[in-house]
């Protein structure tokens, strides 16, 4: 099998990765793989999977510029899709980590003639199917357009939840023939879930990257209205500031640790063991066609969510049990911290959670979905 990472590069979806290929190989444990990707990229991925003894060999190829124009960017991707197709002759399955339109315009075209089967993990850029690109270019390279045409029995992607999956259905139901879903592969047996900051506050932490749109900003106006009715909470934003309309909504109630930097995986892991409860407020629309890293990292520090309701959070509640809060909106969230947290054991759950989706289980999808 040739694992091949078309876009990320550095630590970028370097735990993500390592966990897809170790959860294959568990599938697959007497089979060689490829991996090509960037190099430091692999590097890293290589460093994850170090205390496992694994048949990858690593293989480094250069990846176009982020910011280069689509059309230079198709040029870039096109070669890297040929060179991966036509240099390992022998191999049949090819497993894409994520996708780009170029990338998978380029496979729809070479792979007439080399006639591989592909498997590709569909991560964010899925939710950009939702609205038409208004510049003519990007309407070319439009994801939609080549992920519902020119589709064969080639070709299957592979979505990270099945309410993705459901969800990407209701639309498109001509595609349940070239999708599987499978749970985000996940570490969840490296840390220690001891809380390491004794402090007589409750801390509350809001991760990821902050925007308007994935509703960061009420995360400090909840700190400032709940600092009128409790003082023994503590709030921090743990993520780099990507929005300037952000910055109207920073106040002093909120921590902010690096803002114009993303944090190492280090030490964003350590603000998430050293909190009580995550906080997120992503609107109900945001992750319907993505799944949401932070709800596996909740599970790994067994921390308790509270975020209002989304068809992502509401899938694994439903099915697995509760890990937290879901509400249906700003208020009942302030409202919920106002009258002070009930304090809940959702240990057995987390464990149950972990056991569930671990590594070994999500190993018997994969191999359902590559045999």
């Amino acid at each position: 099998m040739i694992f091949f990472e078309p876009q990320c590069s550095g630590f970028e979806h370097v735990e993500v990765n390592a966990a897809m290929l170790l959860t294959y190989v568990n599938g697959f444990p007497t089979e060689k793989i490829f991996f090509l990707g960037e190099k430091e990229h692999i590097k890293l991925v290589s460093e994850n999977l170090s205390d496992y003894s694994l048949n990858i060999e690593y293989q480094s190829i250069d990846l176009p510029n982020i910011h280069s124009s689509y059309l230079s960017r198709f040029c870039r991707e096109f070669k890297n899709v040929k060179k991966v197709l036509s240099f390992f002759q022998k191999e049949q399955k090819i497993l894409l980590l994520s996708i780009t339109s170029p990338t998978l315009l380029s496979i729809k075209l070479l792979n007439i003639f080399f006639s591989k089967n592909i498997y590709i993990v569909i991560h964010g850029i899925l939710e950009t199917i939702v609205e038409k690109p208004k510049n003519v270019l990007k309407r070319f390279f439009w994801f939609k357009y080549y992920l519902i045409n020119f589709n064969t029995t080639k070709i299957k992607y592979i979505l990270l939840g099945e309410s993705i999956k459901n969800n990407l259905l209701i639309n498109y139901p001509y595609l349940e023939n070239y999708l599987a879903s499978i749970d985000l592969p996940y570490f969840y047996n490296r840390v220690d879930n001891v809380r390491n900051n004794i402090s007589d506050k409750v801390r509350f932490v809001c991760p990821g990257v902050a925007s308007t749109k994935k509703g960061s900003h009420l995360f400090f106006n909840l700190a400032r209205d709940v600092s009128q009715y409790n003082t023994s909470y503590d709030f921090t934003y743990v993520g780099k500031f990507v929005d300037d309309n952000m910055l109207k909504y920073l106040n002093d109630y909120v921590n902010i640790p690096s803002k114009n930097e993303a944090l190492n995986r280090e030490r964003f892991e350590k603000y998430l063991n050293d909190s009580d409860f995550i906080v997120l407020f992503y609107p109900k629309d945001l992750y319907r066609l993505t799944a949401s890293g932070i709800l596996f990292d909740a599970i790994k520090f067994e921390k308790p969510i509270i975020a209002l309701k989304n068809d992502f959070f509401e899938y694994y509640f439903n099915k697995y049990g509760e890990i937290g809060w879901l509400c249906n909106d700003y208020n009942e969230v302030l409202n919920l911290l106002k009258s002070g947290i009930e304090k809940r054991d959702f240990s057995k759950q987390f464990k149950y959670l972990q056991e569930e989706l671990s590594i070994e289980k999500q190993s018997n999808i994969f191999k359902d979905i590559i045999n």
